[in-house]
């Protein structure tokens, strides 16, 4: 896969740096940081090709197989379809003349018509494009509501031509077969294709992993002035919770919306792309590699970048246990915040993890409408570290009560952490909190709001991110906007 996927990634720098207009990505430059977004790019763009033509081959397969099956009931399908036009041709040349004349249509003849298109239809027993009259229409009077409609249908039927019907017997022993149980050599070929395709898709899954298994947020790394220490060296990453490994009931709230955002962004708008890409991230072998990347990440955080502090969001179960693990083996420290009671969702977790002792942990309950989240907080010595994950919400801005918090939720948030944290401690104590995570919201907006309205008791605010965006959705956008990852100092 390589050569591929670096040629795509270079055909994706190449869109970061010019206009592209059949594309609309309005990208001048892709920050360094930001390359995992062009190879995820890159990747799914070749993964859909591959996959789209796996599904086209085995719908080929079948269809094949299907005609073949088909052409063995040729005379049959001819028979039936011949006794259909008899019937609709003797009883036409009745009830047509009197539609035309807008006569009532005899109920006799409706009957003897309706008789003999559910005998032969009946041979695959129900079907979907039925032409039987349905009772209640059967029984309309001329004058009622239904009787236009029964008329429109009978005319409909007596004016099919032999060529007409044909095809729909065709149709209908198509649909027949397809249910299963009626030709057991179809059944069995059609079980083969299956597991050929799912063995051909798992090994396409694997070829992929690594860069499916690829979060929408990049990794922010800074330096952030901690307590008496000076700066120390912080990142956090928001993980993208994917689908737990081997889970009975997929949860696919974290990973749906990045799949729906690839798909369209590549021009693949059809259900089935986007089936294809939740297919493959709830896939053992993606789910295993995210897995390892986040370990990965962690360990080589504290052990090769001098990481002192790392915070992560989206945290989900099964990465939570290898996390621990991790760290219990290392002699690290860990503090998860409470889960997501709604197991029909994401588990939304946050963490901070660190080499340091705590000397405090708790966590943090935040409410955004029917959201309620909850981040994980730790204090070393008079500093307080807190992981956050803003929730979204689908009510609209004006309908959300956010006058003491100037129009920004971001803001009511730092106001309420402050005053957890910090405002209300003691007074002879000097307290900071440093907040990094997932704001869901442009963070250079909320610091000049911070500044010009400090939360109560607070004598400075200071915000550390990168300049450019930390979300794929962002980095999308014609135009450069601010990040939404990153960390409030407030003292």
């Amino acid at each position: 896969m390589g050569d591929v996927l670096e040629t795509s990634v270079n055909y994706y720098t190449l869109k970061a740096k010019t206009k592209s207009e059949d594309s609309g990505f309005g990208k001048k430059r892709a920050e360094p940081m930001q390359e995992p977004f062009l190879r995820l790019l890159a990747a799914a763009r070749s993964f859909l090709d591959e996959g789209q033509l796996l599904l086209r081959e085995a719908r080929q397969r079948q269809e094949e197989a299907i005609v073949a099956v088909i052409s063995e009931q040729d005379a049959e399908m001819k028979g039936r379809a011949k006794d259909m036009f008899g019937i609709i041709e003797e009883v036409g040349a009745v009830l047509l003349p009197l539609i035309r004349e807008s006569k009532p249509l005899p109920k006799e003849t409706l009957t003897t018509l309706n008789a003999g298109l559910r005998s032969i239809e009946s041979h695959y027993g129900a079907c979907s494009k039925s032409d039987v009259l349905p009772d209640p229409l059967l029984k309309a009077e001329p004058g009622s509501r239904m009787y236009p409609s029964l008329v429109k249908k009978v005319e409909a039927v007596c004016g099919r031509s032999f060529g007409e019907l044909e095809s729909r017997e065709i149709e209908r022993c198509r649909a027949h077969i397809l249910q299963g149980g009626s030709h057991k050599a179809f059944d069995a070929q059609r079980a083969e294709f299956a597991a050929a395709l799912s063995s051909r898709k798992r090994v396409l899954f694997e070829k992929y992993a690594q860069e499916l298994s690829q979060s929408d947020h990049i990794q922010v790394h800074q330096q952030v002035p901690l307590g008496r220490d000076g700066s120390i060296s912080m990142v956090t990453w928001n993980v993208l919770e994917f689908p737990g490994l081997r889970a009975q009931d997929l949860v696919f709230d974290g990973v749906r919306p990045v799949c729906d955002m690839l798909a369209k962004y590549l021009g693949r708008k059809d259900a089935e792309s986007t089936s294809l890409l939740l297919e493959a991230v709830s896939s053992d072998a993606v789910i295993y590699c995210h897995i390892e990347r986040v370990k990965a990440f962690v360990h080589d955080s504290m052990t090769e970048h001098g990481i002192d502090i790392v915070l992560l969001q989206e945290i989900g179960a099964g990465v939570k246990e290898c996390i621990s693990d991790m760290c219990k083996r290392s002699g690290w420290k860990v503090h998860f915040s409470t889960k997501n009671d709604d197991a029909k969702k994401c588990d939304a977790m946050t963490a901070i993890v660190t080499k340091r002792a705590f000397d405090a942990v708790t966590e943090i309950e935040v409410q955004r409408n029917n959201k309620i989240r909850h981040f994980a907080a730790a204090r070393f010595s008079s500093t307080w570290v807190v992981s956050c994950h803003l929730p979204l919400t689908t009510v609209p801005k004006e309908k959300e009560d956010l006058s003491a918090s100037f129009g920004s939720y971001s803001m009511k948030v730092l106001q309420q952490i402050w005053r957890r944290f910090g405002h209300s401690q003691s007074a002879g104590d000097k307290l900071e909190v440093v907040i990094g995570g997932d704001w869901n919201a442009p963070i250079r907006n909320t610091i000049k709001i911070a500044i010009a309205h400090p939360p109560e008791a607070c004598e400075s605010i200071s915000l550390y991110a990168p300049q450019c965006e930390t979300t794929l959705n962002d980095f999308l956008l014609d135009e450069p906007v601010s990040p939404i990852d990153g960390f409030f100092v407030l003292r």
